[in-house]
């Protein structure tokens, strides 16, 4: 045996990467399709080729990597109603989530109609929505809506130790 061999293909970090790489022959050359994806479609694509199920955290990453810039920041709505909690219904329109959102948060109307508006531009108008406000204005309801759920489920905490005080 050659200096070295036994370590250039025994060694377990070669044998791992070498597993890992050899994941990537899954995808056949040539593939567009697999080319055009984001990293989390590909690998969301490797584990589910290999006959296992893709967790939730992954289908969701890949979802949310697929959408459009002011796409992925509209489902900021989405995420502040939950951290709020509120359901999100699926008959539910955007304008009505967002006119939800507002009256949950009224410090922030101006943002979420802002955003909303970008959004609608987006896919429905003629002309493209514009991501930086579109990016700010989520930014700031993301902030607002930790901030408030977060008082609400300490108002909660509290509320515990107060009961067993009387």
């Amino acid at each position: 045996m050659a200096p070295g061999t036994y370590f250039t293909f025994c060694h377990p970090h070669y044998r791992l990467a070498d597993k890992f790489l050899g994941l990537f022959n899954i995808i056949p050359e040539g593939d567009e399709q697999a080319a055009r994806n984001s990293l989390p479609a590909v690998v969301k694509y490797l584990v589910e080729n290999q006959g296992l199920a893709s967790p939730d955290w992954l289908s969701r990453w890949a979802y949310l990597a697929g959408l459009d810039p002011i796409e992925r920041s509209f489902t900021t709505v989405y995420t502040s109603l939950r951290w709020l909690g509120q359901k999100a219904v699926p008959a539910q329109t955007p304008a009505e989530a967002a006119a939800a959102l507002a009256e949950r948060l009224p410090q922030v109307s101006v943002e979420i109609d802002s955003l909303l508006h970008e959004y609608q531009r987006q896919l429905y108008g003629q002309r493209h929505g514009r991501v930086h406000p579109a990016r700010s204005a989520a930014r700031i309801i993301r902030q607002e809506a930790l901030r408030v759920a977060i008082q609400q489920r300490w108002r909660r905490f509290r509320g515990i130790f107060r009961l067993g005080r009387r």
